[in-house]
């Protein structure tokens, strides 16, 4: 049978048991209660109507996602111990009238469980190699062409893997969620284990149970898998809409000044020897190991004392035609530009300023400019200012490390998870973004990390 008959009879089935409420329409209102029980503690928790999150959810540009995810929760769940979901009902009632693929879908789906994995590697257009959230297990191979355009490698995703022939595949519905996250369903699940035991033990001392149940452990199972669906959607559904309704963060750096990636570019007139002696002799720049290049300090870098925290104004770097300032506000752009022209002179010329538009790199989103049409060595400079870049920010501290650098907690065991975390979260960030063919082994190599 060809892929597109397949697919035709697919989409059939799933219409009809969409329209599907049983002989006796016992199945009538059941999909009303499942909406109920996925977007009520949302309007709870963000005091919003539930009215009004009908709306946003399922008229917007995420209903085709929302309507998908709540009918599979629909579809597959055991309603009051039950022998059968709707799926089994339907199939038994009127599985019939569809054909062979639609059958076989509607069979895989009626058995299939939500799991909550995270993604190691994609191919767009083809392919997701995943593997259960939190875990090292063997990655496995779901084809899938629409999906795997916007999933990113270290993406956290809750799905249903189908198996209807040699290769597993995704169902229609799926929550894919950033690193940050993922992290935080991960935590409310992990949770569970000692929860469920308290809970346990407090009805063994109460006398309401004679001792614990010898399979605990399969009642604690069962408890973190009916309440994915749950946890997933209402952290899910809470990021989507305040980022959809809220106003803009207000980012500013440690001076309290407007975040603004600002770079201002000096082109070279003098010599350059010149220009590296008045660099050195400054002392508020901290000249790097990797040369020629500089870090911007607010005092004498040797009045600074070991361990004291303070901001780095910005980086400088020479190279054969030009002097770069990148700083993180155009107010340290402007004392920058005074502090290099009153240290430099006639040894440069009219310096150029360029302001990175972060309003505008937020529109575009994951529409980042082709490779092919970035020249060779362009994307050279690129990836040899984004090297110079995380270099240094390996020895910088971190928020995401609670103020610690990277390369200390490397160098700390117990903190090994937390900046794998922040490894994680770079290379996906940086996979969204304009620069996703950047290769960040060298780090996990640098900082003696082994990549999982």
């Amino acid at each position: 049978m060809s892929g597109r008959k397949s697919r035709r009879e697919i989409d059939k089935a799933i219409k009809h048991l969409m329209a599907y409420t049983g002989p006796h329409d016992e199945w009538a209102g059941r999909w009303d209660q499942v909406q109920e029980d996925l977007l009520g503690p949302l309007a709870e928790k963000l005091d919003v109507s539930f009215e009004a999150l009908e709306d946003f959810f399922y008229a917007g540009p995420y209903s085709h996602m929302v309507i998908g995810f709540s009918f599979e929760e629909y579809a597959t769940v055991l309603w009051d111990n039950e022998p059968h979901n709707l799926i089994e009902a339907y199939l038994a009632h009127r599985g019939w009238r569809e054909g062979p693929a639609g059958r076989r879908y509607l069979q895989a789906l009626g058995a299939s469980e939500l799991r909550f994995w995270e993604v190691t590697a994609v191919k767009p257009g083809a392919y997701a190699d995943i593997r259960p959230y939190g875990t090292r297990d063997e990655p496995i191979r779901v084809k899938e062409r629409a999906a795997t355009e916007s999933l990113h490698q270290w993406d956290g995703l809750v799905a249903r893997v189908l198996y209807t022939g040699a290769t597993p595949t995704f169902s229609g519905a799926m929550l894919p969620l950033p690193p940050g996250l993922a992290a935080r369903i991960q935590g409310v699940l992990s949770a569970i284990p000692a929860e469920t035991r308290q809970l346990m033990q407090q009805l063994v001392e109460q006398g309401e149970i004679e001792r614990l149940p010898d399979d605990l452990d399969d009642i604690i199972r069962h408890a973190q898998e009916s309440e994915l669906a749950g946890v997933a959607f209402l952290i899910w559904a809470m990021d989507v809409y305040l980022q959809t309704t809220g106003p803009s963060p207000n980012l500013r750096n440690m001076d309290d000044e407007p975040i603004a990636p600002t770079s201002v570019r000096f082109p070279l007139q003098g010599s350059r020897k010149a220009v590296l002696r008045a660099l050195d002799a400054s002392p508020v720049l901290h000249r790097e190991a990797e040369a020629p290049s500089w870090t911007w300090f607010p005092e004498p870098y040797q009045d600074i004392d070991v361990g004291e925290r303070v901001s780095v104004l910005g980086h400088i770097a020479l190279d054969d035609n030009a002097l770069e300032l990148d700083t993180n506000s155009t107010v340290r752009a402007e004392r920058g530009t005074a502090l290099l022209a009153a240290l430099l002179g006639d040894l440069v010329g009219s310096p150029l300023t360029v302001h990175e538009n972060m309003a505008l790199m937020e529109d575009c989103g994951d529409m980042p400019m082709p490779a092919a049409d970035i020249p060779a060595e362009v994307q050279a400079a690129i990836t040899a200012q984004l090297t110079n870049h995380y270099r240094k920010t390996l020895d910088e501290p971190i928020p995401m490390l609670e103020g610690l650098s990277p390369r200390q907690c490397a160098a700390d065991p117990t903190l090994h998870n937390e900046v794998i975390s922040w490894l994680k979260h770079l290379e996906n960030t940086s996979d969204r973004g304009p620069d996703a063919s950047y290769d960040f082994s060298w780090i996990w190599d640098e900082l003696n990390l082994e990549r999982q």
